[in-house]
C-alpha cells in the first residue's frame, strides 16, 4: 500500500499535504491486511432463495393450467390462447376462439424452450449452493 504513494512523482506528494498522505497510507494499510473469505449459504440466503421463486413458481404453474385448459392469457381485445390440437392459426380458428389471438406449435415450442431455461438456471443455483 505504501509502496504506491512512495512510488508516486515528487511533484503529486509535494503538492498533497503530510496530512493526507499519512491518512492514505493508513487506510491502504488497513485494505492490505483486511481479509475476505466466503461464509458460506446461510438460512438467510435460502430464505431469501425461496421467497424469490415462489412468485415464478406461481406463475409457471398458472401459464402451464392455462395450457391445459385451453384458456386465454390477458384480457380484452389484448387476450391470446394458445391452440394445443392445431397449427398455425387460421380465420376458422380465430373465429372459434372468439376472435382472440391464437398462438400454435411455434409459440408453444418457444414457451418450452424459455422454461426450460429457467429450470435450468435454479437447477445451476441449487447445485451451486450445495457445493459451497
Amino acid at each position: 500500500g505504501r509502496e504506491a504513494l512512495r512510488k508516486a512523482p515528487a511533484a503529486l506528494r509535494r503538492t498533497l499535504p503530510k496530512k493526507a498522505i499519512r491518512r492514505c497510507e493508513r487506510a491502504l494499510d488497513a485494505a492490505a491486511a483486511a481479509r475476505f473469505e466466503p461464509r458460506g449459504v446461510t438460512a438467510a440466503d435460502t430464505a431469501v432463495f425461496l421467497i424469490g421463486c415462489f412468485p415464478f413458481g406461481w406463475a409457471t404453474w398458472e401459464f402451464w393450467r392455462r395450457i391445459a385448459v385451453g384458456a386465454s392469457f390477458g384480457t380484452g381485445a389484448d387476450s391470446v390462447v394458445f391452440d394445443v390440437d392445431g397449427g398455425d392459426a387460421d380465420d376458422d380458428q380465430v373465429r372459434r376462439f372468439g376472435g382472440r389471438r391464437v398462438l400454435g406449435k411455434g409459440a408453444l415450442a418457444v414457451a418450452y424452450l424459455l422454461f426450460a431455461i429457467a429450470g435450468g438456471s435454479v437447477l445451476l443455483a441449487v447445485v451451486a449452493a450445495l457445493q459451497v
